[in-house]
Formats: C-alpha cells, sequence, structure tokens
C-alpha cells in the first residue's frame, strides 16, 4: 500500500452521525451504541511461545449498518471463533473475519442490518493538541464501552513494531482489551482505531489514523485481496 496515498483515499459511504452543537456527554451518548466489544477463542501465543487455546479480548466499531466492524488486526488474528456483544446486549457469532497484510488493523462482519454506525473522519485533519475521547473495553466485558478523554498528542509516528509510519499518538491511557477500541474527535467522527500503548510509558497510546482505515474499507469491498486469518 503506497505512502503517497494514505491521505488522498477513495470516498467511503458512511453514515453522517455527527450533532452539532452538543456537549461532550451527549456526543459520546451517541456514539456508544457503534462500539462493540469483541472475543476471539483460538490458538494464541503463550508467555514462553508455546501454543494456547484460549480466549482474547478486545473492542471495535461498527462502521456500517450492515455489520461491518473495525478492530486491531491482532484482536482476529489466529483466531477460529469470534464473538462480538453490541451496546444494546445482542450478541453475533462473526461470520468473517480477516487482517489487513500491511498494518494492524482487522475488519470483522456480523450478519445483520439496520445497526448503528459511526461517521469516518480525515485524520489528515487533526492537530496537536485536539480534543478526542476513546471508547474500549478494558480487561473484557466488566468494564465494556469504557470511555477516556484527552488529546492528539503526537502526529505520523514512525512505530515499526505496529507496521505503520503514520501512527497518531494520543494522551489517554491505553489498557489490554482496548484494542480496537475507536478515537474520536469531539464531534464523534472516528479519526482512528487504537492498535496499543508504549510498554512501561502511562499516557502514550497510538492508533491508526483513519484515513488509512478508509483505505482498508475500500479495499474490502473493491477488491477483497485482505489476508484470511482463517
Amino acid at each position: 500500500m503506497p505512502v503517497m496515498n494514505f491521505y488522498r483515499p477513495l470516498e467511503t459511504n458512511v453514515n453522517i452521525n455527527v450533532i452539532e452543537n452538543v456537549t461532550l456527554q451527549e456526543q459520546i451518548s451517541v456514539t456508544l451504541p457503534s462500539c462493540v466489544y469483541v472475543e476471539g477463542e483460538g490458538v494464541y501465543e503463550g508467555w514462553y511461545g508455546e501454543d494456547v487455546q484460549t480466549k482474547r479480548s478486545g473492542s471495535g466499531v461498527m462502521v456500517s449498518e450492515d455489520g461491518l466492524i473495525v478492530t486491531a488486526g491482532h484482536v482476529v488474528n489466529r483466531a477460529t471463533k469470534i464473538t462480538v456483544r453490541l451496546n444494546d446486549g445482542r450478541e453475533f457469532e462473526a461470520t468473517d473475519w480477516c487482517k489487513e497484510d500491511s498494518t494492524d488493523l482487522g475488519l470483522i462482519k456480523i450478519d445483520s442490518n439496520s445497526l448503528p454506525f459511526v461517521s469516518i473522519g480525515d485524520s489528515g485533519e487533526e492537530l496537536l493538541g485536539n480534543l478526542i475521547f476513546i471508547v474500549g473495553c478494558p480487561f473484557g466485558e466488566e468494564l465494556y464501552n469504557t470511555v477516556t478523554t484527552g488529546i492528539v498528542s503526537g502526529l505520523e509516528r514512525d512505530i515499526d513494531f505496529f507496521g505503520e509510519k503514520l501512527m497518531l499518538q494520543v494522551d489517554s491511557q491505553s489498557w489490554p482489551g482496548n484494542s480496537g477500541g475507536g478515537v474520536f474527535s469531539i464531534d464523534g467522527e472516528l479519526i482512528g482505531v487504537l492498535v496499543g500503548g508504549m510498554s512501561g510509558y502511562d499516557g502514550i497510546s497510538l492508533c491508526v489514523p483513519s484515513n488509512i482505515v478508509k483505505l482498508m474499507i475500500n479495499k474490502y469491498y473493491a477488491e477483497q485481496d485482505m489476508i484470511e486469518i482463517r
């Protein structure tokens, strides 16, 4: 995926789920129904490199009314079964999932219609100091849809561990289970997908910008050339 294309994405049909002249609290309440809890079952690598049959939890964001969800690639990687729980308590077993071949982004598909979904913003317009909020599920479903707030604290970070060189950095705390959570502008637009934090450094979290997310969605719909995980 050429770097020069990252900030010139194709048009993506997204719901304009943004309310003007509302408080942050009201915008969060509008956004929450589109945020989901993800649980994967599969054979994962253990602490000592051994294969372990276990479960892995993460977060995700609905980006289409027919059940397309963006998440972190490592949430779906090596999974043999994925369950998605919506904000209203409904649960769905995923019909398909995949990981993009050059980023830590993943897609999950559930079979449903008329689902709440978010507008995808233009991450290229983000400036240092812009206010953001993050919705995720730290430490599993017990803390489902936890909201944290912060600012954009870094642009175009070069973090090879995540396979990306244009990461957004935010100063909101990240915990296990938050991976795949949505990073939103104060207008409620998705501007990034949380993929991790810097180990040993509190308040440094990294996300894949929304313009790269748009490219991934376009790729899914137009070419279907994602790497199949299962």
